[in-house]
């Protein structure tokens, strides 16, 4: 069986300070380091439901009507791979985000990581790798399994029901996630990420998922700027919102000066008429 078979076994030696020293078939020792927190931007999603049935025996009725938030996350600045396994690596996960009960795990939050964590978490997180299976059909997969409050789930689903979300960042700390950087270390941004192989017997085949706490969400909405829009003095548009003096047409003034003077015409032959009526009854009296 060849190095890098999924049967393979690793050969590990757990350090005391919850470091894992990993020896290759070329006899190069290699040290990873466990805890690190990372940030991915999530890309193409979609609000995504389906109907579940219930997980517990002693649930009865219809199937639950489940919804989610999935698409795309990419890691910032680092790959994604498996101590023993560095051929197989990613940038891109698959995420699923949906309504889960977040409350146990995060009483544990403290006993778990050690007290490291200043922030509380705002749901919990699970970071895993399957294998192609040909039997089903699926090909290798690296995914990632989020579960957060209702009331997240729902402003979440509604940002991207609407169209109004344009980006999503998260911020996740893991246990058995582990990397090659010391953590006394400067962060240098060449470190990657590994998960580790299975506790029971060292092989890549199944690899330890990494589990943790989502520790940073943010969504950024639509934007609509409310400001006054400023006109700078020498805007080419500025003259379409000044008010300017029409030019007369001159036909129009024409007809105007001929209809006041035949109006004027009228009233002066009213006059004239009257009077020479008047000094043609004086003449006929005398």
């Amino acid at each position: 069986m060849g190095y890098g078979d999924k049967k393979v076994v690793i050969e590990m030696t757990e350090l005391e300070d919850g470091a894992i020293e990993h020896t290759g078939p070329d006899g190069l020792k290699r040290t990873y380091y466990p805890g690190r927190q990372i940030w991915l931007d999530l890309q193409d999603l979609q609000v995504w439901q389906h109907l579940r049935q219930h997980q517990k025996e002693s649930e009865e009725g219809v199937p639950n009507l489940v919804t989610q938030v999935r698409g795309e996350a990419r890691l910032e600045d680092y790959d994604l791979s498996i101590i023993g396994e560095l051929t197989n690596k990613t940038r891109s996960v698959r995420v699923a985000i949906e309504v889960g009960d977040v409350s146990p795990a995060l009483k544990e939050v403290d006993s778990v990581l050690g007290g490291l964590l200043f922030n509380k978490p705002m749901g919990v997180a699970q970071l895993g790798f399957s294998r192609a299976d040909w039997e089903i059909g699926n090909s290798d997969e690296w995914w990632l399994s989020c579960y957060v409050t209702e009331a997240t789930l729902r402003a979440l689903s509604d940002a991207v029901a609407t169209g109004a979300l344009q980006s999503l960042k998260l911020g996740l700390r893991l246990k058995d996630l582990y990397t090659t950087e010391h953590p006394m270390a400067p962060i240098s941004g060449k470190a990657n990420l590994f998960l580790r192989p299975n506790r029971s017997d060292n092989t890549i085949e199944c690899p330890e998922c990494a589990t943790g706490y989502i520790m940073h969400l943010s969504m950024s909405l639509a934007r609509v700027d409310m400001r006054p829009t400023e006109v700078k003095e020498d805007d080419e548009d500025q003259e379409h919102m000044e008010l300017r003096e029409v030019p007369l047409d001159p036909v129009a003034v024409a007809v105007a000066g001929l209809t006041a003077s035949v109006g004027a015409l009228r009233h002066t032959i009213k006059w004239v008429g009257g009077i020479a009526a008047v000094c043609l009854v004086i003449l006929a009296l005398k």
